[in-house]
């Protein structure tokens, strides 16, 4: 009897330092690096001028941005509460006649808002997909340049014609959500070795929709700055 006790102190000994080695560290937050393409639907604001794609054609903004959450939740899933930034921009020519001045459109798009992931894919039964939904408030800091680099003004199209600064700040909301893959399927001793070494959990790359509605809330006095956006990066769980 007393040698069964020793044989099993000595296997559970053995047993132990292992299971703290392979455990994952707590995991509460993520972390994502994105780059993202924007087409703003200014021109829909205007009953016959295309002042957007006069000056920009048909190409999309482009930007980088990052975005980090708390986890709040994780049964059944992880529901958090975030906040992101990003910097966009987008570079044409003057709508002036006989002029080739270049002109600038800048956003730095920030929001405030929930994600759920459904992660238990990959947590419980090891596929490497995790679904997510996003939702929150938007707003952008936006403004135009002309060719000398200078933040641009211009007047209304319309009566009364007044003259306009070529810069605000917009708000608004957005809805939307994507797919993360879990990286971590390609090496299991890496992902081991981020987790205990730098307390990153899980890495994904992914790919995100969101519908941007960006215009004061449906302000007739606001600028419209709603899109169809399209994201894909990088990110980190830890």
């Amino acid at each position: 009897m007393r040698i069964a006790q020793t044989l099993l102190l000595l296997v559970a000994l053995a047993v132990i330092p292992n299971a703290q080695v392979n455990a994952e560290t707590p995991k509460s937050m993520m972390f994502e690096l994105r780059t993202e393409f924007y087409n703003p639907e200014i021109d829909s604001a205007f009953e016959s001028a295309t002042p957007y794609e006069d000056a920009f054609g048909t190409d999309f903004m482009w930007g980088l941005g990052a975005y980090v959450d708390y986890q709040l939740l994780r049964d059944y899933g992880s529901l958090a509460i975030g906040a992101g930034i990003a910097y966009n921009s987008i570079t044409g020519e003057a709508v002036e006649a006989e002029s080739d001045d270049e002109t600038s459109l800048y956003m730095m798009p920030m929001t405030l808002g929930l994600t759920y992931r459904f992660d238990m894919l990959a947590q419980r039964w090891s596929i490497p997909i995790v679904p997510y939904a996003k939702a929150g408030l938007t707003c952008a800091l936006w403004w135009v340049t002309n060719g000398k680099g200078e933040i641009a003004n211009t007047r209304n199209p319309n009566s009364p014609y007044e003259e306009r600064t070529g810069w605000s700040t917009t708000f608004g909301f957005y809805y939307g959500g994507g797919v993360q893959f879990l990286l971590d399927v390609f090496s299991h001793r890496m992902a081991t070795t981020m987790d205990s070494e730098m307390g990153v959990n899980n890495s994904y790359l992914f790919v995100e929709y969101l519908r941007h509605s960006l215009n004061d809330f449906g302000s007739a006095e606001s600028i419209e700055l709603s899109s169809d956006g399209v994201s894909f990066g990088l990110m980190f769980e830890f």
